[in-house]
C-alpha cells in the first residue's frame, strides 16, 4: 500500500508537543535569551507574537528582537554575496559559500534581560549570544512558492527587495543549509511551522536521537506531487494524492525542497524534520 504520510516513531527519550501553549510551556520563566533561527519562509512575525502572547499570559515578561531589522543595507548584502562572474548567466551561478554573518555590517549586542525572556528571532538569530537555541522551519517548497508569488522578503537578508529564484537556489539555500547544519549538534529544539496555528515541537536531544535511529534503517520521506501543464490524474486516482488539485505530474521523494521525514503518531501530533 502506498502511504501518502509515511511516519516514524520518535526516539524513546524524545519530547514532542503541538500547539502554542504546549510549545511555550517548554520555555523557562527566565531570565534568559532565546534565539529562534530559521529560513525567511517562516512566518516570523506570527511566531514571535504567538510565543509572546503565551508567555505574557502566564506572567513571563517578553522582549522581542527581530534580527531582520539589523540586516545591512541591500547593496552591502548583495556586494558580499553576488559574484560579478555570475552576472552574464541568467539561470545558473556558483553556489554561495558565505556565512550568515555577511548579512550584517554589525550584529546587535542586546543586554541580557533582568527578568523574563529576550526572544531574538529570524534568519541569523543564532549569531546573537543566547542561552537557548531553537530552529523553526518549513519545507523549501514554501520558499519556492513565496518567490513565485513575488512576496517581498522571500530572499535571505533582503526583507524589502523583490524576490529572485536564482538567488534562492544558489545563494540562500546553500547559506542557510550550511548554517543550520553547523547548529544542529547544539539545538535545544526544532519547531515545525507548516501549520502556524498549530506548530509541532521536538526537543533537540530527541531530534538527534531520532535521526540517529532512522539512519540505521530504510526511510521514506513524505511524497509530494506538483501540478504542471502536462500533468494528469493518475496519482489522484490511484494514490489519492490531492484530489482537489488541477492535476498531478512531478512526483518527489528524497528531494530536499519538497520532502521531509514525518515524526509522530498522527496528524495532530507530528513534526516534519528536514535535512
Amino acid at each position: 500500500m502506498y502511504r501518502l504520510d509515511p511516519r516514524y516513531a520518535p526516539a524513546p527519550q524524545a519530547v514532542l508537543h503541538t500547539g502554542w501553549q504546549a510549545v511555550a510551556s517548554q520555555l523557562p520563566d527566565g531570565p534568559a535569551v532565546l534565539a529562534i533561527e530559521g529560513p525567511p519562509s517562516v512566518d516570523w512575525s506570527l511566531l514571535a507574537d504567538r510565543l509572546a502572547q503565551e508567555l505574557t499570559g502566564r506572567g513571563t515578561p517578553v522582549t522581542l528582537l527581530d534580527i531582520r531589522s539589523h540586516y545591512a543595507r541591500p547593496t552591502h548584502v548583495m556586494s558580499r554575496t553576488e559574484r560579478p562572474a555570475d552576472a552574464d548567466d541568467p539561470y545558473f551561478r556558483k553556489l554561495a559559500d558565505n556565512p550568515l554573518d555577511d548579512l550584517f555590517e554589525t550584529l546587535p549586542v542586546p543586554a541580557p534581560p533582568q527578568a523574563g525572556l529576550l526572544l531574538v528571532y529570524g534568519p541569523g538569530a543564532a549569531l546573537v549570544d543566547h542561552d537557548l537555541l531553537w530552529y523553526a522551519d518549513v519545507p523549501k517548497r514554501y520558499a519556492e512558492a513565496a518567490v513565485g508569488a513575488g512576496e517581498v522578503g522571500a530572499n535571505l537578508g533582503l526583507p524589502d527587495e523583490k524576490p529572485d529564484f536564482r538567488r534562492l537556489f544558489y545563494l540562500d539555500w546553500p547559506m542557510i543549509d550550511r548554517h543550520r547544519d553547523a547548529l544542529a549538534p547544539r539545538l535545544d529544539a526544532w519547531l515545525d511551522m507548516q501549520r502556524p496555528d498549530h506548530p509541532a515541537w521536538i526537543d533537540g536531544v530527541g531530534l538527534r536521537a531520532t535521526y540517529a535511529a532512522l539512519a540505521r534503517k530504510p526511510v521514506r520521506t513524505r511524497p509530494y506531487f506538483n501540478s504542471t501543464p502536462w500533468g494528469g490524474h493518475w496519482a489522484q486516482r490511484e494514490l489519492g494524492f490531492n484530489p482537489n488539485s488541477l492535476n498531478t505530474a512531478l512526483g518527489y521523494e528524497l528531494i530536499a525542497p519538497e520532502a521531509g521525514i514525518l515524526i509522530g503518531s498522527g496528524p495532530q501530533a507530528q513534526a516534519e524534520m528536514r535535512t
